[in-house]
């Protein structure tokens, strides 16, 4: 008999540790759940808070980039094109729109000046855009295209045509009769 009574307390305290064991993994599985909806509330504000962090800097950044001078952004390779050490003397202040060959990079490079003017007209800011005409190549500040040099308009004179040539952008033609 008290073999019977001993397997009987053994079969009793495994249904114990067994029932506790259950408690325990249904304590943690409601601690772990309890844990990732407080993580996915917490997660969930810091991405809001890190989605309106990145939209602000992202208007700022492009607000930035509409008002900014892009002069002598240039290729990473633009070296290659040029015959001499770039000189980055131009400037657009004072220009009006246009395409400028310049003359201090031997034409290889060419600016296209924008005057920006508020509600009332008045200029507030020029940007500056530069470019570099393909290899071996320059701006022809007549037809404001990039030719090769021997078919180029020549390029010491090319300031006698900025006026001339940029006067044009805009105008609209008389109609033939």
């Amino acid at each position: 008999g008290r073999a019977k009574k001993t397997k009987k307390k053994k079969k009793k305290k495994k249904k114990k540790k067994k029932k506790k064991k259950k408690k325990k993994k249904k304590k943690k599985k409601l601690e772990i759940k309890s844990f990732l909806v407080s993580c996915s509330a917490s997660t969930r504000s810091s991405f809001s808070i890190m989605y309106r962090a990145a939209t602000v800097i992202l208007v700022m950044a492009l607000a930035t980039l509409t008002l900014a001078k892009f002069a002598w952004e240039l290729p990473i390779d633009y070296e290659l094109s040029l015959s001499s050490p770039l000189d980055t003397s131009f400037t657009c202040e004072g220009r009006s729109y246009g395409y400028y060959a310049d003359v201090d990079n031997n034409c290889e490079i060419f600016h296209v000046c924008l005057p920006v003017a508020d509600a009332s007209g008045t200029v507030v800011i020029t940007l500056q855009y530069t470019f570099t005409c393909g290899n071996q190549t320059i701006l022809s500040q007549d037809t404001a295209t990039c030719k090769f040099r021997e078919d180029a308009f020549p390029c010491d004179q090319a300031p006698t045509l900025y006026d001339v040539v940029n006067e044009e952008f805009g105008r609209i033609p008389e109609p033939l009769e």
